[in-house]
């Protein structure tokens, strides 16, 4: 399953998030104009990007299929990471996100997120043979001599700081697949992220020394899109068409080829995460 974007099916060069900032954009301009622009961070299954520039997985897929149901055909990606993403749509140098950001307290003070379209809990990934392997972030914490991979800015990281956790003990990857180099070449003992993503990579790999364990204690986290504070008109919207998906059951045939569990992201929804005044 793969969807090329407009961006891409034109042959331009891949938008990056600049200092550039756009105007606001309100539904009915998007509709009429027919595009948005939509950040990104390359984490597969959730979003995926050939050598080709082809953009795919499973967000892109369902914010393509609830966009087309408002009129907005045409998607051109801005790819970013993890950290600069709530930033640059608070910049308006895009005009939505749609990466499977985590919905959290602190984020729903900063950005309006949808209702979610993915669901997961958090792993670490460490070797097969590793002694005494931590079952828990303060297990980590437990053990100073521990290096500790995570994305930084990301719930993984700021959950391992909560457990007590030491900053010297935090290493930087940006995706799994960075993460297992880093653990290969013996720099870090393990590293946590989203289990969709880490086993992915762990598959990819080919690696047979390496194994994923669902955090204790972890809990469930949805992501979900993100808009602008003062784009709740369009953020409703949206939400309008991705319940449809959930129901008509377009929704579990986009995700379930990637690996997902489509029943978690109707189980939960956005007020599990955020105030109500989100």
């Amino acid at each position: 399953m793969k969807t090329t974007f407009g961006v891409f099916a034109a042959s331009l060069p891949v938008l990056v998030a600049t200092g550039h900032m756009s105007h606001a954009i309100t539904l009915e301009e998007a509709q009429a104009k027919g595009s948005v622009t939509v950040a990104v961070a390359i984490e597969p299954p959730l979003t995926i990007m050939d050598g080709e520039g082809n953009l795919s997985g499973a967000i892109p897929e369902v914010t393509r299929a609830a966009l087309e149901r408002l009129g907005i055909d045409t998607i051109e990606p801005v790819v970013t990471d993890w950290g600069s993403l709530i930033p640059g749509l608070q910049a308006r140098r895009f005009d939505m996100i749609a990466a499977g950001l985590y919905i959290r307290p602190d984020r729903c003070a900063a950005i309006l997120f949808a209702e979610p379209d993915s669901c997961a809990v958090d792993v670490f990934v460490h070797k097969t043979d590793m002694a005494d392997a931590p079952a828990s972030f303060a297990d980590v914490a437990a053990n100073p001599e521990l290096k500790l991979g995570v994305c930084g800015g990301c719930s993984q990281e700021k959950d391992a700081l909560a457990a007590g956790v030491s900053r010297d003990q935090l290493v930087p990857i940006n995706d799994p697949q960075g993460g297992l180099d880093l653990l290969m070449s013996d720099r870090i003992d393990l590293f946590a992220f989203p289990d969709l993503s880490a086993n992915a990579a762990v598959v990819a790999s080919g690696a047979d020394n390496i194994t994923s364990v669902t955090i204790e204690g972890s809990q469930t986290y949805c992501g979900a899109a993100g808009f602008h504070m003062q784009d709740a008109e369009f953020r409703d919207a949206f939400d309008g068409a991705l319940a449809e998906l959930k129901d008509s059951g377009a929704y579990s045939d986009i995700v379930t080829p990637y690996g997902f569990n489509a029943q978690l992201a109707s189980d939960y929804t956005r007020a599990d995460y955020c105030p109500a005044s989100n």
